[in-house]
């Protein structure tokens, strides 16, 4: 981990007290980190996680299942901040639902806590990332949706900009078993999550990295297989370093 320490200045005038021009210098350092994914782990509706220590922290979470969660979904009552949430278009709309969500640093809760709200047989991953902007962590976010006539490619309905540094998460849930087939693009290195049924038939996987480069793409999800009743929603969520 890289520590940098900014050093923030101010200017007051002081009156009649002695001082340098007639002006008291007041000093205050903020101390900002490289963004790093410190910690992550496998997580299930109703289980649990305890959040890393870090610096200016997100506690980011990637999960997926059957239902809309148009309740969203907590940590240890705490609601995580919805930032993607992509259903498949099929029938019924809400059959395959990827959502991607964050806390902040000063609502993380200490200790271990339990993931809630989520549809009851959800499953995904859960990361503590640090190094994050505090008042504008999130830069770019994509999502792509379809339904049972669907490609055998979910691509992002838009382009995602990241910055070189700053961490990407990417989220899918699929109808069916893809966890011998499925694939994605650019190449995040291995999947952090892949797993299969989580009910009765879908598939979750869920990649992340550390951009090398500023520049933009548009990610994608390739699961390799037929293309009918392939119900999937896929998302991406890339971060403001502080």
């Amino acid at each position: 981990m890289t520590t940098k320490r900014l050093i923030l200045c101010g200017l007051l005038l002081a009156g009649a007290l002695p001082a340098i021009g007639g002006l008291v210098i007041h000093r205050r350092s903020v101390t900002l980190v490289d963004a790093a994914i410190v910690d992550s782990a496998d997580i299930v509706h109703g289980g649990a996680y305890t959040a890393a220590a870090g610096t200016n922290r997100a506690l980011v979470i990637v999960i997926g299942s059957r239902g809309d969660y148009s309740g969203g979904v907590t940590f240890g009552g705490v609601s995580f901040v919805e930032v993607v949430r992509a259903e498949s278009t099929g029938d019924p709309p809400d059959a395959r639902t990827a959502w991607i969500g964050y806390i902040l640093e000063a609502d993380i809760p200490g200790g271990s806590q339990t993931v809630a709200g989520a549809e009851s047989a959800s499953s995904g991953r859960i990361y503590t990332l640090e190094g994050i902007d505090q008042s504008t962590p999130v830069a770019d976010s994509a999502i792509a949706e379809q339904g049972a006539a669907g490609s055998t490619t979910l691509t992002a309905t838009s382009s995602l900009s990241v910055t070189a540094g700053a961490p990407t998460v990417g989220f899918a849930c699929w109808r069916n078993d893809r966890t011998s087939t499925l694939a994605y693009s650019p190449d995040f290195g291995a999947f952090d999550r892949l797993t299969y049924p989580i009910d009765t038939a879908h598939t979750v996987a869920a990649v992340s990295r550390i951009e090398a480069s500023t520049t933009s793409y548009t990610p994608n999800f390739n699961h390799g297989g037929a293309a009918s009743s392939e119900n999937a929603g896929a998302g991406w969520v890339t971060f403001n370093e502080n």
